[in-house]
């Protein structure tokens, strides 16, 4: 798991996110993957901002997020919204300030040592 972090931009593994969605969502109209791309990253780091370092963590919280992300992207598909808004409504969400994660949670959340160690 260390090294789907180790070898991913930035810690987000994009490219897998990119071919999930490609690949498992329906597609909506007026959204292209380069925008759904977009609106999954943002709620799905928003939910936990570890989310995109595993393949696990993108599938278990796009199953998590579910409901949430069909609601998203149908209101955002809707054919009332001309381009220039769709595209306004998701710049203004990229722009909320994202959790980020803290630069000592790999080394932590891997160190197998301690995982099991019961305190004294």
């Amino acid at each position: 798991v260390a090294a789907w972090y180790e070898t991913s931009e930035y810690g987000d593994n994009i490219d897998y996110l990119i071919d999930y969605i490609s690949t498992s969502v329906n597609p909506y109209p007026h959204l292209d993957v380069d925008f759904l791309l977009r609106v999954y990253r943002v709620v799905l780091k928003t939910t936990r901002p570890d989310a995109l370092l595993t393949p696990a963590g993108i599938h278990s919280l796009c199953w998590f997020n579910e409901q949430r992300l069909f609601r998203y992207c149908s209101l955002l598909s809707s054919h009332c919204l001309s381009d220039t808004i769709r595209n306004k409504v998701i710049e203004e969400i990229e722009n909320l300030e994202l959790p980020e994660i803290e630069d000592d949670f790999i080394e932590n959340f891997y160190d197998l040592d301690n995982m099991y160690k019961l305190e004294e």
